[in-house]
């Protein structure tokens, strides 16, 4: 119990005398409650405007190379679709052909067989 209290009053006086190392200069305000809020200057806080640049260009790059690759992928897409058209229409005609070949073969069949095996007499 007595460590405690030695703790916190050890505590209470370190921060009676502010803050310490780089964060030396700050603005604070304590309200009713015992709240305390700060602003604190930053040594060396000047903006990487360069490298800012960097990244921007960077990102206008990569936003360029992702849009050629969008436009040759919709190009393929749109290859790819009509070349299903055409095979679907050529398997189309070739149904078509099939059955019009069968239709003749049957036709022939027929014929072939009026001329080779008449039906005489029935």
């Amino acid at each position: 119990m007595t460590s405690t209290l030695f703790v916190l009053a050890l505590l209470r006086t370190t921060l009676a005398f502010g803050p310490v190392g780089p964060w030396s200069e700050s603005n604070g305000t304590e309200d009713g409650g015992g709240k305390c809020s700060c602003e604190a200057f930053l040594p060396g806080s000047t903006f990487p405007v360069g490298e800012l640049v960097l990244l921007e260009e960077m990102a206008m790059q990569i936003n360029h190379k992702l849009e050629m690759e969008m436009s040759k992928i919709s190009s393929m897409v749109v290859v790819v679709t009509k070349l299903e058209r055409y095979n679907k229409n050529l398997v189309l005609v070739t149904r078509r052909e099939y059955i019009n070949i069968q239709l003749k073969l049957e036709e022939c069949e027929k014929r072939h067989n009026e001329i080779f095996n008449p039906n005489i007499g029935s």
